[in-house]
């Protein structure tokens, strides 16, 4: 009993404190060196990626970018990613770049249910591979920890720990070695094709229970979204795999281990599968960029990353500034900024 009394007292309190659960997971400002970049991040107060104002107008429009380390832009500098270069053009709107390293489709239901309001007009989810679900297949144990996610300080308190000890161990059973982008770096190939050569397997092939619990996930975020506002435009987008798009990073997968890829210059199942649901809801605009992002031949990624560069953060810009610029610019009586 006293137990939870405590349990309860930490969680009213941190809450009061420090706000949703959410917290725990944006991610934090601080130095970012791997092989191809060497990039130290900025946030705002509120915890998310700089944009290009600071203190946007009073009651501005707010438009909401919800993702992971794309989003978010690992590897380019601030205000280079795609969420700050709209930011600068579009001043009269209140930029929220709530990507994050390493998150997933429980931290994007976060980010919806506990962070859009009646001010915020329009929402871009930018969804990648490893969105998939890893929750376990059975619903009930899978619904329980999306819920503790959502809502518990200490259960998001002790997964990031979880994390973090994981980095650690990795690190130190890492040999020395003096190249930049080693294998105990976060979101490094290095790393994942080392600790499993047929990581890919998911861009590959998706299982029928795979496939339903995505699309079931992704409906839920649709949903979500349609609940805490009834009038957002929703935007979802699917950033294709490198080995997808590019001979030149099938190569260099193959040279760190890789032993299974995807076919190259057909999207994956999961790509279709987002496309698929986004299309069935009315509230949801799907933007295609796979026909783009194959027709650069990798030159939008970092060479031995996953991640786009600079290149593939401004043709990310100009593709939702002309949406931005369609549907929402209308709303407001301000101009855009020509760069």
């Amino acid at each position: 009993m006293a137990g939870a009394v405590v349990v309860v007292v930490v969680e009213v309190g941190s809450r009061a404190f420090l706000g949703p659960p959410m917290v725990h997971w944006l991610t934090e400002p601080g130095r970012d060196e791997q092989a191809d970049f060497d990039v130290i991040y900025a946030v705002k107060p509120n915890g998310t990626r700089v944009t290009c104002a600071p203190n946007p107008p009073n009651n501005a429009p707010q438009i909401y970018f919800i993702g992971d380390s794309t989003t978010f832009g690992q590897g380019v500098e601030n205000l280079k990613d795609f969420v700050g270069l709209l930011s600068c053009r579009f001043p009269q709107f209140e930029f929220q770049n709530y990507g994050s390293l390493g998150q997933g489709l429980n931290y994007y239901r976060m980010v919806i249910d506990q962070q859009i309001s009646e001010q915020t007009i329009s929402a871009f989810l930018t969804l990648y591979e490893n969105d998939l679900p890893t929750l376990g297949k059975n619903s009930v144990q899978r619904n329980l920890r999306h819920w503790l996610y959502r809502n518990s300080h200490l259960y998001s308190s002790w997964q990031k720990l979880k994390r973090k000890l994981r980095y650690i161990i990795a690190k130190r059973a890492t040999k020395p070695s003096t190249e930049t982008g080693g294998p105990d770096k976060f979101n490094n190939p290095r790393k994942v094709f080392s600790s499993d050569p047929n990581a890919l397997q998911f861009v590959i092939s998706l299982n029928s229970e795979m496939q339903e619990v995505f699309k079931e996930e992704l409906k839920i975020l649709l949903l979500s979204a349609k609940r805490q506002n009834t009038k957002i435009k929703f935007y979802m987008s699917f950033v294709p795999e490198a080995s997808t798009v590019s001979d030149r990073h099938r190569t260099f997968y193959k040279s760190v281990g890789a032993s299974t890829l995807p076919p190259l210059g057909k999207p994956s199942p999961a790509y279709t599968l987002a496309k698929e649901v986004c299309d069935a809801d009315r509230s949801c605009e799907f933007i295609d960029i796979f026909p783009d992002i194959f027709g650069s031949h990798g030159t939008f990624y970092h060479p031995s990353d996953f991640h786009w560069n600079e290149e593939g953060h401004r043709y990310m810009a100009e593709k939702l500034s002309s949406i931005i610029s369609r549907d929402l610019a209308p709303l407001t009586s301000n101009p855009v900024v020509e760069d």
